[in-house]
């Protein structure tokens, strides 16, 4: 797969025309991840461009008040006082129920929701092996749900008329709220809020800027999406480098963001973990939104974190810390430390044994380098 580094390339190259389809390793990846949801990211043409109009409609149409209404009531029901073992679950649940207020209206769904979501993220982190009757369950109760249009807002689900709504098949709206709302947008605002509130807990100075400026900060510091891929459709010419049909191509937006340290007081450039082009992601401002509503109240209770947590892009290993006034957990032990690198070696071999093999020096590597 080729690496494009240089932003004014990668910025043609995902908006040019030929440069819409996902690469096919990347696209067997999230099949896999997801399953069995259909993410819109997964599929490609007549299908994508369906799915695409569906998404931003649903998600790029919302009122933001709305947005922030629902976090407000999910932080003021969800963030608890005390000592954790893993901050982002904690965060997880909260977003989770903030976006069931957003798209349902309602609660109901959380525990199911934080569930199925963990184990898709885990699966994603390569942490854990993934839970098919997590996953059903939750595509059920969705089913029950988006069935009964009644259930839904006076005028719209989500951001669509209900008449556009049920012209799409059930299957597809459960696929579009499990994989895409749900699964995507919980899990990426989780990730965000978490690095946000681990960066600020690392970096002291950066406690006078704003809940807006962290989070875009913490987005080009710790983007959330490893890579982007695309895939030419034919021989294509993009300022002067020569791309074949077929040839994939992937981009870093952790590379793009610069290797510069943690300093929302500074503003920086392009922030590429939406992406941009026809790919881009449609909810940028209801994410923006809601991963700043929620950082402000866990920001306003207090939030501590272990001691000499080595913050790195990947959340695969969990972070104690202490939501509210109290004493600052104690570091990890280097027992369950090593327990943890353990679990992710024997899950990684068992699914991804050439890429575990590939990988394992730079794995010793980065134990070693934790102590």
């Amino acid at each position: 797969m080729r690496p494009v580094d240089d932003p004014e390339i990668v910025d043609v190259l995902l908006r040019h025309a030929s440069f819409r389809d996902r690469a096919v390793l990347e696209k067997a990846l999230s099949g896999s991840f997801f399953a069995p949801f259909v993410h819109q990211e997964m599929v490609n043409g007549a299908r994508f461009e369906a799915r695409s109009r569906w998404s931003r409609a649903a998600l790029a149409n919302l009122p933001l008040d709305h947005v922030r209404e629902s976090a407000a009531r999910a932080s003021d029901s969800e963030i608890r006082s005390g000592t954790f073992d893993s901050l982002l679950d904690e965060v997880r649940r909260t977003v989770a129920h903030a976006t069931l207020l957003i798209a349902l209206g309602k609660r109901e769904l959380v525990e199911i929701t934080q569930a199925a979501v963990a184990d898709i993220d885990r699966s994603i982190k390569m942490v854990g092996r993934r839970s098919m009757p997590l996953r059903t369950a939750l595509a059920a109760a969705l089913a029950r749900e988006l069935a009964a249009p009644e259930a839904w807002a006076e005028k719209s689900y989500l951001g669509v008329s209900r008449s556009e709504a049920l012209a799409l098949p059930l299957r597809e709206r459960v696929d579009h709220m499990a994989s895409v709302f749900l699964g995507t947008g919980t899990i990426q605002v989780s990730d965000t809020v978490t690095h946000a509130l681990i960066a600020l807990a690392q970096h002291p100075g950066a406690a006078a800027a704003g809940d807006e400026a962290v989070v875009l900060e913490t987005l080009r510091r710790f983007p959330v999406n490893a890579s982007i891929t695309r895939q030419a459709t034919g021989d294509v010419s993009v300022l002067g480098q020569q791309f074949r049909a077929g040839e994939p191509i992937t981009v870093w937006p952790e590379r793009l963001g610069g290797a510069a340290a943690f300093d929302p007081l500074t503003p920086h450039d392009q922030v590429w973990s939406f992406g941009v082009g026809p790919r881009a992601c449609p909810a940028r401002k209801l994410s923006l939104a809601l991963a700043t509503a929620i950082l402000g109240r866990y920001r306003a209770l207090g939030v501590t974190i272990e001691a000499r947590y080595p913050h790195r892009r990947s959340l695969a290993f969990d972070v104690r810390a202490t939501i509210g006034p109290g004493a600052p957990p104690m570091k990890t032990p280097r027992s369950a430390r090593l327990y943890t690198w353990a679990r992710y070696a024997v899950v990684c071999a068992e699914s991804y044994p050439r890429a575990f093999i590939a990988g394992a020096p730079e794995l010793a590597r980065v134990i070693t380098a934790r102590d």
